[in-house]
């Protein structure tokens, strides 16, 4: 190839954009082979050929890339370049202790080279060394504050830590100089969230809906948040902006089905959580949700069919209970208390299920039997509360033991001055035993009560 030749080749790379840098592919090792086999080659020639190297390393053929880097930094171990190429080779080859070598190399031959930093400080955070790499990444963010990745990377590794409002910080350095990421308003949406920052949130989270979040965990993490806060129009056009990527993602599928729920769109969550069951059927929260979906939907008796599904493979109070839910909705008072007993028996400290145990067996006209479990409540210790006085009250009150009755309304009304059904129990109480008058002062006050709540 004559010189004439080469010195168009090197005019026409030099006025070729990078795109056409591609179209000369070829071109660049059919020269390479001449410079190659050039005995003395021109200053021009050893010119082109570094000028080719970088062709190939941009078109990265990895057969030939490697060599390349390894003959240049054997020629001059001074280029800090040379040896971050190397590391960034090695990191997409998966061989990270090597590019860890190469990125330290890096560093060590400029000490201000904040990519360099970076760079080693993800190194150690996919070989598992957190406090290592968030090391590295401050020295980054230092080196070079417009380094907005080593400001994120920052960001979510002080998260792990429970450091929100550092993290909160180094966020809102990342977003001075990078305002147009899905991820960063993400991460700091959530931590707005945290912080209790409610104006700062919706913010944050406005501008994330915007974008395709590429990390999945950062769209979790910010629909949590949303639905947390009741957003759930925004928290359903989050995820399906962004499930596509993961259409299996049980996460994403059980918080787009709640959405769904709570906008009462009951049918669509019910396909969304049967998707998720037909994903993984053991799953027993996603078997619990299409449960309530059903309840939702006044299906009681499909309901419990789901939640003795869940019950068999784990049983929890929550699915006791909402299976007992089921049972009193189908009129089954006496079968509903034996499923709230077994939910209490789970959760001993949890008062719900306990009341809706002693409910459930007022409606099954089982009064001696909630008397019994009130006075087991007082033995206890624990504090008694205006309903449960009301609840034992009422079954002294069924049994016609009204002075025993009175008594219970009475110290529940001393819990509840303003409780109008307490109120009225103890007018009936007075009017059973003959104090017509002082029954009537009652009815009135729980009548005044009643009005006072309209009036609101």
């Amino acid at each position: 190839m004559s010189i004439i030749n080469i010195n168009d080749m090197i005019k026409k790379i030099k006025n070729s954009g990078i795109n056409q840098l591609k179209n000369l592919y070829q071109s660049g090792f059919i020269l390479k082979e001449s410079i190659q086999a050039t005995p003395k080659p021109h200053f021009q020639l050893s010119e082109l050929s570094n000028f080719l190297d970088n062709i190939i390393i941009f078109n990265y053929n990895k057969d030939r890339v490697f060599n390349i880097l390894q003959r240049r930094v054997e020629k001059n171990t001074s280029n800090y370049l040379d040896y971050f190429r190397l590391g960034l080779f090695m990191i997409d080859n998966n061989n990270l202790l090597e590019a860890q070598q190469y990125f330290k190399q890096s560093c060590l031959l400029k000490k201000d080279f904040s990519l360099g930093r970076y760079w080693l400080g993800r190194t150690y955070e996919l070989l598992g060394d957190e406090t290592e790499a968030l090391i590295q990444y401050k020295i980054a963010s230092e080196l070079d504050p417009r380094n907005w990745r080593s400001w994120l990377k920052r960001a979510v590794f002080l998260i792990k830590k429970g450091m929100y409002e550092l993290a909160y910080e180094c966020g809102q350095n990342a977003l001075a100089t990078s305002k147009k990421n899905g991820e960063l308003f993400g991460i700091l949406a959530c931590l707005a969230f945290r912080l209790n920052y409610h104006k700062e949130f919706i913010e944050f989270y406005s501008e994330a809906l915007k974008f395709n979040i590429k990390d999945i965990n950062i769209v979790i993490q910010l629909s949590n948040c949303m639905i947390k806060t009741e957003n759930y129009e925004d928290a359903l056009k989050l995820i399906e902006k962004n499930i596509k990527r993961e259409p299996n993602n049980l996460i994403l599928l059980n918080n787009k089905g709640y959405c769904l729920n709570m906008l009462n769109q009951h049918a669509q969550a019910l396909s969304i959580y049967l998707k998720a069951h037909n994903i993984n059927p053991m799953d027993t929260e996603i078997i619990n949700n299409i449960g309530t979906t059903y309840l939702k939907m006044n299906n009681a008796y499909e309901a419990q069919k789901w939640y003795d599904i869940g019950l068999k493979i784990q049983p929890n109070a929550a699915m006791f209970n909402n299976k007992a839910v089921c049972l009193e909705l189908l009129g089954q008072y006496e079968e509903a208390a034996i499923f709230y007993r077994k939910a209490a028996n789970l959760e001993p400290h949890n008062p719900i299920y306990e009341k809706n145990h002693r409910l459930s067996l007022i409606k099954a006209h089982k009064y001696e039997n909630v008397i019994d479990s009130c006075l087991k409540l007082f033995k206890t210790g624990n504090n008694i509360d205006a309903d449960t006085y009301e609840e034992i009250g009422y079954c002294l009150y069924q049994l016609k033991k009204y002075d025993d009755a009175l008594r219970m309304f009475y110290a529940g009304l001393a819990l509840q001055p303003n409780n109008s059904i307490l109120l009225t129990r103890i007018g009936l109480c007075l009017e059973k035993l003959n104090f017509k008058e002082e029954a009537l002062s009652y009815y009135n006050a729980a009548l005044k009560v009643e009005k006072s709540k309209k009036a609101i």
